[in-house]
């Protein structure tokens, strides 16, 4: 068992201040370590707490504090083997600081602890927050809802064999020259050797305009894939869409060597 920590051990404060700021080299992590000192995220909480703690705030609501503690209880990092009997009692420590903080600067100290936190975990690869955008998918539904020339037009299939079990459609609104590729069974692609790409055929342009490259990922392979069109210059009247295979980060002209489905549009 490794002795205790001394009382007072400045340099072991100033590495973790450091550490919490502008962060330690290998060495003076290793000094933390011989120090008998371990890095986490208290003295960066107490950071935030002393910046905030000169602002006059509201104290939480009993049962809103309750369940924030209970949360940043719950979120300690698993780790990989049982803690020392040490570093138990060092979490300890640091969970009662961090339930002070919270107390002691109100509602901006429990949103800088849990930013801080979260970030942390999210270090780990876990993610707690839903996305912020809303998926092509989603995307798709609100532009077939709200725009009143959004047409759906069925891909037709060629014999190429990334084509093979594909289908689909294209949503297009000329009016918000807004639209989605839609895919099932559409092969998947390697994208360091090749990638789709659209055109859109267009009778006001001399040549088909570039509607942006993408992937068909292992994983959407047989299910569905939803695609933003991503048009390199306004459509005028567009007759055709096609999507052929190219090389990656596709191509200004199309040598239509390989053209993968089409979708005919009407036009008035």
């Amino acid at each position: 068992m490794s002795a205790p920590r001394e009382p007072k051990d400045e340099r072991l404060d100033e590495l973790l201040v450091k550490g919490a700021t502008t962060g330690l080299t290998k060495s003076e992590a290793n000094e933390v370590v011989v120090r008998g000192g371990a890095y986490d995220d208290s003295y960066a909480l107490a950071a935030a707490a002393l910046d905030l703690a000169t602002l006059r705030v509201e104290a939480m609501p009993a049962e809103v504090e309750a369940r924030l503690f209970s949360r940043l209880d719950a979120l300690s990092l698993p780790s990989a083997t049982p803690p020392a009997s040490g570093e138990v009692a060092a979490r300890g420590q640091a969970r009662a600081l961090r339930r002070d903080w919270v107390r002691w600067t109100g509602w901006l100290a429990a949103a800088a602890m849990l930013a801080l936190l979260l970030g942390t975990w999210l270090k780990g690869g876990a993610s707690l927050l839903p996305h912020a955008t809303a998926s092509a998918a989603e995307e798709r539904g609100r532009l077939l809802a709200s725009a009143k020339d959004a047409r759906v037009l069925p891909w037709t299939t060629t014999k190429d064999v990334a084509a093979e079990h594909a289908s689909g459609d294209v949503v297009w609104s000329q009016s918000e020259q807004k639209g989605f590729l839609r895919f099932r069974g559409l092969a998947a692609n390697d994208r360091t050797k090749a990638q789709y790409q659209l055109w859109i055929f267009d009778k006001t342009q001399d040549y088909p305009v570039d509607g942006g490259v993408f992937d068909a990922t292992p994983n959407a392979e047989g299910g569905e894939i939803v695609v933003p069109i991503h048009s390199k210059l306004p459509v005028g009247a567009p007759t055709l869409f096609a999507v052929t295979v190219e090389k990656p980060g596709g191509v200004v002209v199309s040598k239509r060597e390989r053209i993968v489905v089409t979708a005919k549009a009407e036009t008035g």
